[in-house]
């Protein structure tokens, strides 16, 4: 006669399995869940260490930084890509002076915010024009980091929608955080922490991040080195935050992959172009490595 624990370990191990069912069904367009259904599933996933390992980076897919003398033809195509953009705040450009005011306003990197870098994305294995089987190098996507957040200064990618996958956005972004965490990263605190209060019944699961949101909702406690340091002071950048909406599944498997750490949904946060009301992120935390730190 078996112990009775072990229907018990079966039930947990079907429910398991059944959970992970459910997100892999999401994930690819089988079943429609709402954002906070897939905010615990994504947690359950992770909890149980399922992630791929980080991919190797190779010599068909490097970063450099974005200049406008070197890429803005191929950041042009980029932006004008609709599909590509389906997801972002912008909407995509209309010709190129819009693409390289774009460049010039958001996507330059510059000395006086050194924790702002932008790179380009590269591939040497880009199919040439009017070529049978050829290739060509050219910069295939974006990664960099953007903005501040109530849980830590924000990372965002984009890849051309012809080079979906094919893992490219999985290795750029891991070569983005190999080579942002190669040394330390500082900058002040108000750029790196916004004072917003999540909605209050976001799903949260990492209390260190959200913090502790007080009985007047009228201040956030936000995670620091020092959290009594003034605005104006530099801290230490121990993580990025990456801000996904739940239904693009490509850049929710991208965070995941690179490492990322599920935290929370956060409701009706970010405006996507292309809908009216405002959409709940899913948010990520991409930790610098411990022998780093």
């Amino acid at each position: 006669m078996r112990p009775p624990i072990f229907p018990l370990l079966e039930l947990l191990s079907f429910l398991q399995a059944l959970l992970y069912l459910l997100y892999h069904c999401h994930r690819y367009h089988l079943v429609h869940l709402p954002s906070s259904v897939v905010g615990v599933l994504a947690q359950v996933y992770n909890m149980h260490t399922m992630q791929s390992s980080p991919p190797s980076a190779g010599p068909d897919l490097w970063l450099e930084p974005l200049t406008m003398k070197t890429h803005l033809n191929d950041f042009h195509e980029m932006c004008a890509d609709e599909k590509a953009c389906e997801w972002s705040s912008l909407r995509h450009t209309q010709n190129l002076e819009s693409s390289k005011k774009l460049m010039e306003n958001t996507f330059t990197s510059t000395r006086q915010a050194p924790w702002l870098i932008t790179c380009a994305i590269m591939s040497s294995k880009y199919p040439a024009p009017d070529t049978k089987g050829g290739c060509c190098t050219k910069m295939i996507g974006c990664v960099r980091t953007t903005r501040a957040s109530p849980w830590g200064l924000s990372v965002g990618y984009k890849i051309r929608s012809d080079c979906w996958g094919k893992g490219y956005a999985t290795r750029a972004l891991q070569l983005f955080l190999d080579e942002y965490w190669s040394q330390r990263r500082t900058a002040p605190k108000s750029d790196i922490y916004v004072a917003q209060i999540p909605a209050v019944n976001a799903v949260a699961f990492d209390k260190s991040l959200t913090g502790k949101i007080v009985n007047d909702r009228a201040q956030l406690r936000h995670v620091s080195n020092d959290e009594e340091d003034g605005d104006g002071d530099d801290i230490e950048i121990t993580h990025l935050i990456a801000q996904v909406d739940p239904n693009n599944v490509g850049s929710m498997r991208v965070a995941e992959k690179c490492g990322g750490k599920f935290v929370t949904i956060s409701e009706k946060s970010v405006k996507v172009w292309r809908f009216e009301e405002k959409r709940d992120m899913a948010v990520w935390k991409l930790d610098k490595p411990l022998k780093r730190v």
